[in-house]
């Protein structure tokens, strides 16, 4: 009978976040003692044949370890362990004061996550503290605009003692710029909703491939077989992540995918029409629901029926969603539970502050309505 094959060696699930997986693959070498200080790892593309996954996710994972000091790429050479171990964060006295950061958004049409996970993950961070109790902890909650805003407000909170934070985080060059003095300082910090690739954090977040693959298999299962993907731009991970678990889900039941990208609902006729000159498609998901409802709106217009000629999928669970005509069935995050989770995260790294750094994705899941 064949050997089992070590942890560094089994093969990657496929509805995984397979960067994280290759990191914690990583990260069991470099603590096995396998490539000890000095030495260099093996050339990405024989990590990917190991692993089984690709090149990129490889580079994606080992520039983890390069941030963090624990690896060094040099130009024609490779990748080699670092001689000594990053120094660890000073230890913290007591926790206090954990601030939760926030996206603030006027525009109820396009606010989709945000105006969805504003309350839930705040709700969820108080909810852990008021089961810990001792020692009492506070919560202080704050929005952001845009980068700099999301800036100022962490520059003003680092290096404060007995701290931690928990950021809905959004990609900018200047919120980077603070996020990374605030990791240096010390601060325990967990970002929600989506991971900052350029820097090491704590992430709790939906696991947006699985997100996508379970839309796409609502319409798939409904036996629609040309599908339509509507979305925002894929310039944040989290839709890029959900954006590729649609696509393995219309491969795995071989169904045709067309995808459209829009800034926002306004959008939704051009993309209908573009669609309809390609081939009608029979089912249609959406990367937030006010997409989708713009959708149901303009096919009722058009008197194609759902879920008659067209069945649709959206994503977030809005309010809204409910009392559509169709109902309309979605994927549900479970914002409370991420903030719960990042409240236990900051809790533990305060305490421990020279533990690796982790991401815990929860799993979405559907809610089957009529118009499926």
């Amino acid at each position: 009978m064949a050997s089992p094959l070590p942890d560094s060696d089994r093969p990657l699930a496929d509805d995984a976040s397979l960067v994280d997986q290759v990191r914690e693959r990583i990260d069991e070498l470099l603590r096995s003692g396998s490539y000890p200080p000095g030495s260099r790892l093996p050339p990405e593309r024989s990590l990917a044949e190991r692993f089984g996954v690709n090149r990129l996710t490889v580079n994606k994972a080992l520039g983890r370890f390069v941030d963090a000091g624990r690896l060094t790429r040099r130009v024609g050479s490779g990748t080699w362990v670092t001689d000594a171990p990053p120094p660890a964060p000073p230890a913290a006295r007591a926790l206090t004061l954990v601030d939760v950061f926030l996206p603030h958004n006027d525009r109820v049409g396009e606010g989709a996550s945000a105006m969805l996970g504003r309350p839930g993950v705040i709700e969820g961070v108080h909810d852990y503290f008021r089961a810990r109790r001792d020692p009492p902890v506070r919560t202080a909650l704050a929005y952001f605009r845009d980068d700099a805003e999301l800036a100022a407000a962490l520059q003003r909170v680092a290096g404060e003692p007995g701290t931690a934070q928990v950021v809905w985080w959004r990609p900018g060059a200047l919120a980077l710029a603070a996020l990374r003095a605030l990791a240096g300082r010390g601060n325990p910090v967990c970002l929600v909703d989506c991971r900052e690739p350029a820097c090491d954090t704590h992430l709790v977040a939906s696991d947006n491939f699985q997100g996508g693959l379970v839309a796409a298999q609502a319409l798939t299962d409904a036996g629609r077989r040309r599908l339509a993907y509507l979305t925002q731009p894929l310039d944040q991970e989290s839709l890029a992540e959900r954006a590729e678990g649609v696509r393995r889900g219309a491969l795995r039941a071989d169904a045709q995918l067309a995808e459209r990208i829009l800034r926002d609902a306004a959008e939704v006729p051009a993309a209908l029409d573009a669609l309809w000159a390609a081939g009608a498609p029979d089912g249609i998901a959406a990367s937030n629901d006010w997409i989708a409802l713009a959708v149901l709106a303009e096919l009722r217009r058009r008197g194609i029926a759902v879920p008659g000629e067209v069945a649709l999928v959206g994503y977030d669970d809005v309010e809204q969603a409910r009392y559509s005509d169709p109902a309309l069935t979605t994927v549900s995050q479970d914002f409370a539970a991420i903030g719960f989770r990042a409240a236990e995260v900051v809790d533990r790294a305060f305490r421990s502050p020279a533990g690796p750094h982790r991401a815990q994705l929860l799993s979405p899941h559907l809610v089957r309505r009529a118009s499926t």
